[in-house]
């Protein structure tokens, strides 16, 4: 009898040992799908401030151009009459841009979603068992 006392011990500590590396198991894949979401949002990040400033100079540049050239074919006295529709003109676009802006950072995928839904799972198959 005292044998089967001494391997209970044994048994008990090698289950916790075995609950607390699937514990630290689960809490480093968890981990490492953060730290890739992380690095895929840092990305998107960079790549669409890279690309918004580009398009706002390449923009600017055209439009510019083009109002200049524009402003010149006219005649003198229908030249502020043709700056003011082109300032109407950009006010507008301006306007369509930053709604578009606003409306595409609101519907964006939430982000570290893989990691939120990995954890749901963890949190059923922990209710389930109980």
């Amino acid at each position: 009898m005292s044998d089967e006392g001494q391997e209970r011990p044994k048994g008990l500590f090698a289950s916790l040992k075995a609950l607390g590396d699937s514990l630290i198991s689960a809490i480093q894949t968890r981990l490492e799908i953060l730290s890739v979401e992380l690095q895929e949002e840092k990305w998107r990040l960079v790549e669409l401030l890279v690309l918004t400033a580009a398009a706002i100079f390449f923009s600017v540049v055209a439009l510019v151009v083009l109002t200049i050239t524009i402003v010149m074919l006219v005649g003198e006295d229908a030249r502020p009459y043709v700056l003011l529709a082109f300032s109407v003109l950009y006010l507008l676009a301006a306007i369509v841009s930053f709604r578009g802006i606003r409306d595409r950072l609101k519907n964006r995928p939430m982000p570290f979603a893989g990691t939120i839904a990995e954890l749901k799972k963890d949190r059923e198959c922990l209710k389930s068992r109980n």
